[in-house]
This record gives C-alpha cells, sequence and structure tokens, in this order.
C-alpha cells in the first residue's frame, strides 16, 4: 500500500500546487519525452533564490525566463 501524504493531499484538494506535486508533474513530462529544455527559479526556506537551466544558450535561457515572467503578469 502506498503511504498518503495528508499535507499534499489537503493541497490538491484545495487546488494548492505545492512544489512536490510541479516537480512530480514535470518529471514525468521529462521521463515522457515532452520537455526539450528546461530552466527554473527556486526559493529554498532559508530565502536563497536560485536559477538553473539545461543544455541551451544563457540568451535563450534569459528569453524563456522573461516569457514566463509575462505569461505570470498576464494571469494577474
Amino acid at each position: 500500500m502506498k503511504p498518503i501524504d495528508f499535507e499534499e493531499a489537503k493541497a490538491k484538494k484545495e487546488g494548492n500546487y505545492t512544489p512536490k506535486r510541479l516537480a512530480g508533474d514535470l518529471l514525468k513530462a521529462i521521463e515522457d519525452g515532452k520537455i526539450e529544455k528546461l530552466c527554473y527559479v527556486i526559493k529554498s526556506k532559508e530565502g536563497v533564490l536560485e536559477v538553473g537551466w539545461s543544455e541551451m544558450w544563457t540568451t535563450e535561457a534569459i528569453g524563456y525566463l522573461e516569457v514566463g515572467k509575462q505569461y505570470i503578469m498576464d494571469d494577474m
């Protein structure tokens, strides 16, 4: 029997998208061959921001992050 993560189940029920759920969905998409390139920004529990990207030009990663920024702003 698979253990139940009650915090994750509660978040999903409430429509919240946790880092664990996001990472799981992303890993599945990578394993399914749906992801060609990836860039990310995370904030650690210590408040430190980290940025990373897969194999691509730095300017390409910057462009993807700008597009992501615009998506977020459009959704506000």
